[in-house]
């Protein structure tokens, strides 16, 4: 009797029996058989003093100590023997000063009729309405026999219409529900195994048309909140169209229709068609036949070829957890369009050359000019508000598709920098140690003479200080003494980013010490190393420290633990997993011009000079946003909360530190522009640079979610997408046999049409109709991957969907304007 795997309510029924006494007779609680909210189940005693439970909703009922045993075992039974309850019989002496519970008041017997007419007049006779006639509506059993109906009166008077249901017993007709669970409207015609699909509608009158067009439909009766008061067992298997009413109350049955049949044995299948989604459309609050009105002149077989072609069009309905696992978010290119016009062209000429996609080359190179600017600028948002320009970056690829090229391209300009000052820095330690022995000659001469002639002590040299742009080491002691010695920031590059991710804690035990300094890091905030060797401490004002990266997504999954996901430090990283691709030989190379200008950019992003504080520390200039681009910005801003408004755990976290992020990326295209010679810019952050910021920024949260779901994903879900991105990387049609020579774990032909199949029903493929071949033989089966994931959407549609929008901030039909192709 009990369902397996579902979750009880215990203090349900400890309640009904502590509180027994006083409470138990007519008192409603939640039943501890299903996801009750509605109090539906109650405790009440029978004609031969048992108590007994029932549930209204899901019909689970019987005695009392026989539904508690079952559901929480023997362990119990004390409690029950304790309430005085025994074997169902008996009273309960916990409540009402111990005293037995009164007995139940006798219920005046209902009045009957003799037919249903009858009963359907006697409404007309004590309303206090004005004329109008019934309408009644008969819900017939499996056997066609009717012992339950709905009376509706709708009055002249244009009053209120008055619904009741009417039940027939020994003694006739009565009003009120028949026990038990009420039966499907037309029944009689639904119980044959011969018929295969069913349409339900909301209400009587609109089942009714459906069925003028030779379908079958039914409906539940007590309107859009009651449909678990009926019986639903004939549906199971069955093939089940749902035309919900074009309001909130229609769509919420809809929906749970839709769980109670896909939750029968066996499971129907369901779809919900929202009629307002097609022409014509559907006013607001309208229903089906109002609907099937605004067909006109339409033939009846017309209008039922429509409605069944709309129906075989609707994908099949899923609960969120199934669409939960088939959902798999398909890759959005990189949206390299958004660069300023130098950074644009290397990206797109270098992954070229590379054969590469371009967000290889892009996000490590994002980084790069983030840390060439360092702590020399801040974006002023307000008053209370700046953001330095700190960009942590990862592309996450496997082995083998050139990832490591298109990082080493990215930072070239600024390894070749590194290169040639570490060849200084030779020369000047060379210096410095000639000076250093200089100096301790003149130190023996000083206490040889010149101290007794009052001869000052020789002054030592200072050791020459290496220039640095880019390091590897993760060590906070390395780093705060290159941060310490290098104010304007530093750029840490790792080729494989789990070593830096293993790496933190390494010498405190895993106290998470480490933790809180590279968050600092990230916002350019103090840093303070006490360090054990050289009894020195080491503090930086202002710890300006890029990243960027790679990472193969099976180890990013293992590296980032709950702990990185609670302190928001895998938040902070701006990721990009783009689809493998088959190499394919190219002649293309990066024209030197190119590389030439990307190095131009950066040694101007090196020259821009920081402003001092009093104590003549350096400290970053302040560059404000112009009228235009505070109100791209503010655009942007109301848009991205509506967003993180919607988002929960880790995604919320992520899209609060992509809020800045865009701040962030407006200063970076900013300077870059500058750098570049460009004329029209002046020094206030202008409209173009806010809006390819922040439409870069939905392109990113799209990604982080995406790759997110893949982090989450399950084996069954991680087989679905790889099959999904196989047939992509294939041009998006296969046939089985290819599919089944192409990925090893099919071993047969029917495993193969087994997975695409479950793919069909998850809407992201169909099968194609093919000719019969002109030797003979079974027909080859094509399958064919949806398209309908490759057009970008609004911000708003956005919250729904889980697309993004890379051509504007907030989905205006003038956003994206000024960014060129």
């Amino acid at each position: 009797m009990t369902p397996v795997g579902l979750k009880f309510d215990r203090n349900a029924l400890v309640k009904v029996l502590v509180d027994a006494g006083a409470k138990i007779l007519g008192d409603k609680v939640n039943c501890p058989f299903h996801s009750d909210t509605n109090a539906s189940g109650g405790v009440f005693q029978d004609d031969g003093g048992a108590w007994r439970f029932k549930c209204h909703a899901c019909a689970v009922s019987g005695d009392v100590i026989d539904i508690v045993q079952e559901v929480y075992g023997d362990s119990f039974k004390q409690a029950c023997t304790r309430l005085g309850v025994e074997n169902g019989q008996g009273s309960i002496h916990t409540g009402n000063n111990g005293r037995a519970p009164k007995p139940p008041a006798e219920k005046r017997p209902a009045k009957t009729y003799p037919t249903l007419e009858v009963l359907a007049e006697s409404m007309l006779s004590w309303s206090k309405h004005v004329g109008g006639s019934p309408t009644i509506y008969n819900y017939p059993d499996v056997d066609g026999d009717v012992h339950f109906a709905i009376i509706r009166i709708d009055f002249d008077d244009g009053r209120d219409k008055v619904i009741r249901p009417a039940h027939c017993g020994d003694d006739g007709w009565s009003f009120g529900d028949p026990p038990g669970l009420l039966p499907l409207y037309h029944l009689d015609h639904l119980n044959d195994d011969a018929i295969t699909t069913i349409i339900v509608c909301e209400g009587e009158f609109a089942a009714d048309a459906v069925c003028g067009l030779g379908l079958r439909g039914t409906t539940s009766s007590h309107g859009a909140k009651a449909a678990r008061k009926t019986g639903w067992q004939v549906l199971a298997g069955k093939s089940v169209t749902i035309l919900p009413d074009n309001d909130a109350p229609g769509l919420a049955y809809a929906n749970e229709v839709a769980r109670i049949v896909t939750g029968l044995n066996p499971p129907a299948t369901v779809r919900i068609v929202n009629l307002k989604d097609h022409e014509p459309r559907m006013p607001d609050h309208g229903d089906a036949v109002e609907y099937l009105e605004l067909q006109g002149d339409a033939r009846p077989i017309d209008t039922r070829k429509k409605l069944l072609q709309i129906v075989a069009g609707t994908p099949e309905w899923r609960s969120p957890v199934e669409q939960e696992h088939l959902e798999h978010p398909r890759w959005r290119p990189f949206p390299t369009k958004l660069l300023p016009e130098t950074l644009r062209r290397f990206v797109r000429e270098g992954a070229k050359a590379l054969g590469c996609d371009e967000s290889f080359i892009a996000l490590p190179a994002l980084s790069v000019l983030a840390s060439a600017i360092g702590n020399s600028r801040r974006i002023r948002l307000s008053n209370t508000w700046t953001e330095p320009t700190v960009l942590w970056t990862a592309v996450v690829a496997d082995s083998g598709t050139l990832k490591s090229p298109a990082f080493d391209l990215a930072l070239k300009p600024l390894r070749d920098l590194q290169s040639a000052a570490m060849v200084r820095h030779a020369r000047q330690i060379e210096e410095y140690e000639k000076d250093l022995l200089r100096h301790e000659c003149d130190v023996k001469d000083w206490k040889n003479s010149g101290r007794k002639q009052g001869h000052r002590v020789p002054e030592q040299p200072k050791r020459p200080v290496a220039c640095r742009y880019v390091c590897s080491d993760t060590t906070l002691e390395s780093l705060s003494q290159l941060l310490e010695e290098n104010p304007r920031g530093l750029l840490l590059a790792r080729d494989e980013l789990s070593g830096l991710l293993k790496s933190f804690d390494a010498y405190r035990g895993g106290r998470g010490g480490d933790i809180a300094q590279w968050l600092e890091m990230h916002r350019a905030g103090s840093v303070t190393v006490d360090r054990k060797t050289g009894k020195r401490t080491t503090h930086v004002p202002r710890a300006s420290v890029s990243i960027c990266g790679t990472i193969q997504i099976g180890t990013l999954r293992e590296c980032l633990t709950p702990e990185y996901y609670e302190n928001g430090f895998s938040a902070r990283f701006l990721l990009a997993a783009p689809p493998k691709r088959k190499k394919v030989w190219t002649e293309a190379d990066l024209p030197y011009q190119t590389l030439d200008n990307y190095v131009r950019v950066i040694d101007g992003l090196l020259s821009l000079q920081p402003s001092e504080n009093e104590e003549g520390q350096p400290y970053p200039l302040s560059v404000k946003l112009s009228p235009a681009g505070k109100t791209a910005w503010v655009s942007f801003y109301t848009d991205f909360a509506e967003l993180q408004n919607r988002a929960a755990g880790d995604l919320a976290k992520v899209l609060s530190k992509l809020e800045g992020t865009a701040a962030r990326l407006a200063l970076i295209f900013h300077l870059v522009r500058q750098a570049e010679g460009d004329e029209t810019i002046g020094d206030e952050i202008d409209e173009q640079s806010v809006k390819a910021g922040a439409s870069l920024v939905w392109w990113f949260a799209y990604e982080t979610k995406r790759l997110y779901g893949v982090f989450a994903e399950d084996e069954a879900a991680r087989e679905d997408r790889e099959l999904c991105e196989f047939i992509e990387r294939h041009g998006g049609r296969l046939s089985v046999h290819d599919i089944q020579l192409g990925i090893r774990r099919f071993g047969t032909a029917s495993q193969t049409r087994d997975a695409l199949n479950r793919l069909v029903k998850g809407g992201f493929g169909s099968w194609l109709p093919t000719e019969p071949r002109k030797q003979g033989g079974r027909p080859t089966e094509l399958f064919c991957l949806s398209s309908g994931g490759s057009v970008y959407k609004t911000p708003r549609e956005s919250l729904e969907t889980g697309f993004v929008d890379v051509d504007g901030v907030g989905g205006t039909k003038t956003q994206g304007r000024g960014v060129p192709e």
